[in-house]
């Protein structure tokens, strides 16, 4: 059942989700557009100047700003955002259940023949990490994959608590409150797969994946991630575990992975690993089901 925090105030004007997604998209687009036109590629973030640095920043926090004008727009309130931590329960589970994914779907990827993994190597970046080699490599390098992505899961929230203030904080319960959940969290998907657009087709969003496929496989995994997201918002009548779920995606997938698994040396590979690949897609789809399943007959309302 929906937390009742979410019953105040209505959100359920038809007016709210347009203005909001047009608000986001506006500003968001403005600032790809920006980036992009200065010479934004994503592949290469560790050389970006300062300047492409802050257009990306303004960038995430366009959901969130656009969140706000709406609210005060139609209700002239910041109120019924989810502000509060109202379940540090929720809050751990967004932790725990953004690594589980993004860990089951790298371990599928690697099965699949997608990635490579060096133990030596790995072991290396855990003992580095962890303070030297004090224990097996087959303890070390687990420990130091979930210890590093909570590291970082603080700073790549920074960046989240931009997105996800809008997301879960106005478009989510808002649209909740006229579909099913499957319904909500399918716009949702396709909206935060719209946010992105440009940066798939202009800046190399999908990294190494081909355009023909970057495009169609971002939104399927993100329609598909946003299913963990609504849920915690949806429950837990707060955004911050969304915040902490998409700040872990980041930290883990990104930053942590990377060091632990090497892309394969096959050609359909880059079509199965990474954030759109096939593993990624399989595991989200496995857990999407159970949510749907779990809620009963799709309906949170």
């Amino acid at each position: 059942m929906l937390n009742e925090q979410l019953r105040r105030p209505p959100l359920a004007l038809p007016g709210v989700p347009v203005t909001y997604v047009a608000l986001t998209l506006l500003l968001a687009w403005s600032f790809q557009a920006a980036a992009i036109s200065s010479g934004l590629d994503m592949m290469h973030l560790d050389e970006a100047p300062p300047t492409l640095w802050l257009l990306l920043i303004g960038m995430s926090f366009s959901p969130a700003l656009a969140g706000v004008a709406t609210q005060l727009l139609h209700h002239r309130s910041l109120r019924g955002m989810g502000w509060r931590i109202r379940s540090w329960r929720h809050l751990g589970l967004g932790v725990l259940a953004a690594f589980g994914i993004v860990t089951a779907g790298q371990l599928l990827a690697l099965a699949l023949g997608a990635t490579t993994f060096d133990a030596t190597v790995a072991t290396g970046h855990a003992a580095a990490f962890l303070g030297g080699s004090w224990a097996p490599g087959w303890f070390l390098v687990p420990l130091y994959a979930l210890l590093a992505s909570l590291a970082y899961t603080l700073p790549m929230a920074l960046f989240a608590v931009g997105e996800e203030l809008g997301w879960s904080g106005v478009l989510i319960p808002s649209l909740a409150r006229r579909f099913p959940y499957p319904v909500t969290c399918l716009v949702y998907g396709a909206v935060w797969c719209s946010f992105h657009l440009p940066l798939v087709l202009f800046a190399h969003y999908g990294l190494d994946m081909p355009l023909w496929y970057a495009v169609p496989g971002t939104l399927v995994s993100m329609v598909l991630m946003a299913f963990p997201v609504a849920w915690l918002r949806l429950r837990s009548g707060s955004v911050w575990p969304g915040v902490v779920f998409h700040g872990m995606l980041n930290a883990a997938g990104f930053y942590v992975y990377t060091e632990v698994f090497q892309p394969g040396s096959s050609a359909s590979g880059v079509l199965v690993r990474g954030e759109g690949g096939l593993a990624a897609i399989a595991v989200c789809v496995v857990v999407a089901s159970l949510l749907v399943r779990r809620s009963g007959r799709g309906a949170l309302l």
